[in-house]
């Protein structure tokens, strides 16, 4: 296995991102129907944070000996993605992000259909905002979020395939090692600020026990 530098993984990274656009119909519609998106994850607060990690830790491997950790870490990581997504800048620091919660999950052996069937849980989440809760009050905020709202799960999706399918860059140790580098200690860093709508506590913990 070849040890990778942080300035090379950089570039890798800021080389898949220009090359989204050969992949994905990333056009100007695309961009445009993003502002949509934007106002949606606005609206929702964060709370999708918790939809993700839920639907993932309900497919966590049963002989997981640091669920409850591992449960904080993958909640910080996802927390991260939030700025990104925010500003729904295709660029190296959105890749950054999935490389990050590929890492996670290939570390700690996460079925790739429970990966994929988390996201569509995601999906559901936010087409239930737009199409039952009626979040968005124009008819063309709506479609837009609707479209473009697809096409970043599928972009989404499609960049954690390719890190988790891509050895060289997911059973690296000293990637995983770096990823937890750059993490907080779940020890001293305490659970993530919880939204302010009551919930219950993650569905996985309960069926784990």
């Amino acid at each position: 296995m070849v040890e990778r530098s942080g300035d090379h993984e950089s570039a890798l990274h800021e080389a898949l991102a220009r090359r989204l656009p050969d992949h994905f119909p990333i056009d100007e519609q695309f961009r445009l129907s993003l502002r949509a998106l934007r106002l949606l994850f606005h609206i929702d607060a964060d709370r999708w944070q918790t939809v993700l990690a839920d639907a993932l830790l309900l497919h966590a491997p049963r002989q997981m000996d640091d669920l409850p950790e591992a449960a904080t870490t993958l909640r910080t990581i996802i927390a991260r993605r939030s700025d990104d997504l925010l500003r729904m800048r295709l660029d190296r620091g959105y890749v950054d992000g999935v490389a990050e919660l590929a890492t996670f999950l290939a570390l700690h052996r996460f079925p790739a259909l429970g990966i994929f069937g988390a996201y569509a849980v995601v999906q559901r989440y936010f087409l239930r905002l737009i199409i039952v809760d009626d979040r968005l009050e124009s008819p063309l905020m709506r479609r837009d979020a609707y479209l473009s709202l697809t096409s970043w799960i599928t972009i989404e999706t499609g960049l954690l395939a390719h890190f988790l399918l891509d050895d060289g860059a997911r059973t690296d140790r000293a990637a995983i090692d770096k990823l937890f580098e750059r993490l907080p200690d779940p020890a001293s860093a305490g659970p993530p600020d919880a939204p302010s709508v009551p919930r219950q506590g993650p569905p996985a913990l309960r069926i784990l026990e």
